[in-house]
């Protein structure tokens, strides 16, 4: 690592490289560094949303999307976050979650047999029936958030934004 580095880029780098290892590679780094094997999921998972880089904290979709075999580490990452970072692990599971089914073909084709469902951990505590034809659900989830965090960013873009990155569309 180059000298003079903050220790919140310390701890970003350290966490893309993780990122790496685990096959999320599109996020940039400024040192080659390379960590040797990612911290146990949950904490990672909670470190990934502590995240002061948006860029850093939407990768915790692509990671669900990519290794949905982690959702079961959810519940200790939730317990692991404050208040406001628990709405951002939240929020981002959940459209994890509906990008997964409006893209299942791709994922199913993609994943093959090691294929797994994400569990639907937040639905009803977010009011989102699901019954109701997941892209629907995505917008409506981008307002819901919208209205919790009073920020009127394209949170539908956000979403589908990491699935480029993944090659998923």
């Amino acid at each position: 690592m180059e000298i003079g580095l903050s220790s919140k880029l310390l701890k970003e780098e350290q966490i893309v490289s993780e990122l790496a290892l685990l096959g999320i590679n599109y996020l940039s780094r400024i040192s080659d560094d390379v960590v040797q094997q990612p911290r146990p999921i949950g904490t990672l998972l909670a470190d990934i949303v502590r995240q002061p880089s948006s860029r850093v904290r939407t990768a915790l979709i692509a990671l669900l999307l990519e290794h949905p075999e982690i959702a079961r580490a959810i519940p200790v990452a939730v317990k692991k976050v404050h208040a406001k970072n628990r709405i951002t692990l939240k929020y981002f599971y959940t459209a994890a979650f509906l990008l997964q089914r409006i893209n299942i073909k791709t994922l199913m084709t993609k994943q093959g047999k090691i294929f797994q469902w994400l569990p639907n951990y937040f639905g009803d505590e977010l009011n989102l029936k699901s019954e109701i034809d997941p892209e629907i659900s995505l917008n409506l989830l981008c307002k819901k958030q919208q209205e919790e965090t009073g920020s009127a960013i394209n949170w539908v873009g956000t979403y589908k934004n990491v699935l480029a990155h993944i090659h998923i569309q």
